[in-house]
């Protein structure tokens, strides 16, 4: 981003790399789609599509189809990756796309979706076209914002340790500020959340979180 060149001051960014940044800190979005498609998959879905970042736009999000591709491979389970466009992202509006995708591939079992804003209306979707979350189609999003633990069926995620990539973003910059080398990019893990799109309540039993 050429509005950066000639600052001199440090500048450490969050989840969006640059080459002329002093430091970014990023979650492990590789290590996300790892865990996301391991879950589908060891929940018995056989046919799953990742709903990945925006064509035209490179992103660090875009790792998160690396690590699903990579799994889906070892287990020979089919799959495929559908990117969006800029219109949808910067309207956040995806119930056309997904509508149409659920329609074009009506044996499809398993999604993981690359926000949790997808998923919730990746949720609506389903229950307009009378798809049964998660009897007939699991879902996995990615985040753990609010949404994710408000819709119904609560959504499983991958959560994103916000609070400590900007605590390590403040520390980075303050370390930088006073003339300390600071690492050029910092990845901290993520975490799967287990919740009812993917797991099934039984008689008795609360949705577990894990």
């Amino acid at each position: 981003m050429n509005e950066f060149q000639g600052l001199n001051v440090p500048l450490i960014t969050i989840e969006q790399f640059l080459e002329n940044g002093t430091g970014a800190v990023e979650c492990d979005n590789i290590q996300g789609g790892c865990l996301a498609a391991e879950h589908l998959i060891a929940q018995g879905c056989r046919h799953l599509i990742h709903i990945s970042g925006v064509h035209e736009t490179a992103m660090p999000a875009d790792e998160r189809a690396a690590g699903f591709r990579e799994v889906c491979e070892q287990k020979n389970v089919q799959y495929q990756v559908v990117g969006t466009h800029a219109y949808e992202y910067n309207h956040l509006e995806y119930h056309e796309v997904l509508e149409q995708l659920l329609l074009q591939h009506p044996d499809t079992d398993g999604i993981f979706a690359s926000s949790d804003l997808i998923a919730a209306q990746l949720l609506q979707v389903c229950a307009k076209l009378g798809r049964k979350v998660p009897e007939q189609l699991k879902i996995v999003g990615f985040d753990d914002v609010n949404i994710a633990s408000l819709t119904t069926p609560p959504i499983t995620t991958i959560h994103q340790p916000i609070k400590e990539m900007a605590a390590t973003a403040v520390e980075l910059l303050v370390r930088a500020g006073e003339g300390q080398v600071v690492p050029s990019r910092t990845t901290l893990p993520v975490s799967l959340v287990v919740r009812g799109t993917t797991e099934r309540k039984t008689e008795g039993e609360d949705d577990k979180a894990l």
